[in-house]
C-alpha cells in the first residue's frame, strides 16, 4: 500500500513538472528600416526565422528582450514559446495567393 503511494505520488509531480514548462523565449516581430535597428539588432546576435527588407522575425530570449527594450527598438510579441519549441513559416510565391 505504501509502495502505490509513493508510486502515484511520484507521478503527480513527475507529470506536473511536465505540464508545467516555463516561458523563457517569445517569437517576435521587428521593423528593420533603419541602420540603428540594425546595428542594435545584429550586436544581439539573434537567430534569423524570417528576413525580408523590412522585417526581421526572430526568437529572442526574456534576458535579450530586456537588453532589446533597453536599446528602445519596438516590437511586436508573436507568440511565447520554451527552447524545444519548433516554427515553419508559410508563405506564397511573389504574384501567387496562397
Amino acid at each position: 500500500m505504501k509502495i502505490s503511494a509513493y508510486l502515484f505520488l511520484f507521478l503527480i509531480v513527475y507529470f506536473g513538472k511536465l505540464f508545467a514548462q516555463d516561458v523563457d523565449s517569445y517569437l517576435i516581430s521587428v521593423s528593420i528600416k533603419d541602420d540603428y535597428t540594425n546595428n542594435k539588432i545584429e550586436s544581439l546576435n539573434l537567430p534569423i526565422i524570417y528576413l525580408n527588407d523590412d522585417k526581421l522575425i526572430t526568437v529572442i530570449s526574456s534576458e535579450k528582450l530586456i537588453d532589446l527594450e533597453s536599446l528602445g527598438i519596438s516590437y511586436s510579441e508573436l507568440d511565447q514559446c520554451t527552447s524545444s519549441d519548433k516554427f515553419s513559416i508559410v508563405s506564397s510565391k511573389k504574384d501567387y495567393d496562397l
